[in-house]
């Protein structure tokens, strides 16, 4: 299990753990291959946060992935998913990759999250990488050594 913080920790299973935690800090324990995302604010469709920035979150120690579903959130017909995004970690090549399905039959071929910033959590070398910002597109990928402006957390 990894700890999600500013320092990349990774603990073994069946042990209590204890601690002191800000009011504003929330510890999350993952499994490796874990995908996240995350956006700004409270967001109850993609609507609520138009252009902003996603931020996928991805703890590396074993193959994951992740469907991200947007809505329009306005109406009944518009919580119908209007494209989906599929993101995938995979752990033997240390590659992220993403998909992007527009679903025009429901006349929209566009999402809300047209950018995003990729985390890597990997607890084997107790570093956190994170790219630079990212176009979602239609779809791409990475490895470890493409990410823009890479940062080193310890």
């Amino acid at each position: 299990w990894e700890r999600n913080s500013t320092s990349c920790l990774t603990i073994q299973g069946g042990q209590v753990l204890g601690g002191v935690a800000q009011l504003t800090e929330v510890s999350a324990f993952v499994r490796p291959g874990t995908v996240v995302t995350l956006a700004e604010g409270r967001v109850a469709s993609s609507r609520d946060t138009p252009y902003s920035p996603l931020e996928v979150q991805v703890y590396a120690g074993a193959d994951g992935a992740f469907t991200l579903y947007e809505d329009g959130g306005a109406s009944a017909d518009e919580k119908r998913p209007v494209r989906s995004t599929v993101f995938r970690w995979y752990e033997q090549d240390h590659y992220f990759a993403w998909e992007v399905y527009p679903m025009p039959s429901l006349g929209v071929s566009w999402g809300f999250y047209e950018q995003m910033q990729i985390t890597i959590f990997d607890g084997a070398s107790g570093n956190i990488i994170r790219s630079g910002m990212v176009s979602v597109g239609k779809g791409g990928g990475m490895g470890i050594g493409m990410f823009n402006r890479l940062t080193f957390y310890e």
